[in-house]
């Protein structure tokens, strides 16, 4: 007695348990500190000078906010022709 798969249900079954597979270990990769990360991404953008930062006494870094962009459009001047 011999057992055959068809190469339909051999692929379906492969191909799932490969998709489980990179699920998995995708998810235990990505379980990463999501605080290491958004500190990391601050440092970043304050080195690359993206963002003004001032550091205090006490070692806490502050960040300074951008000036409020004037509005546009407040007034429009019509053509006339």
């Amino acid at each position: 007695m011999s057992f055959e798969l068809d190469p339909l249900t051999f692929t379906i079954l492969f191909g799932g348990i490969f998709l489980g597979c990179g699920y998995l270990l995708g998810k235990w990769k990505g379980e990463g500190n999501k605080q290491d990360t958004m500190e990391s991404t601050i440092d970043f953008l304050i080195q690359e000078g993206f963002v003004k930062a001032e550091e205090q006494e006490d070692g806490t870094i502050n960040l300074i906010p951008f000036p409020p962009e004037p509005k546009r459009g407040g007034t429009r001047r019509r053509s006339r022709s």
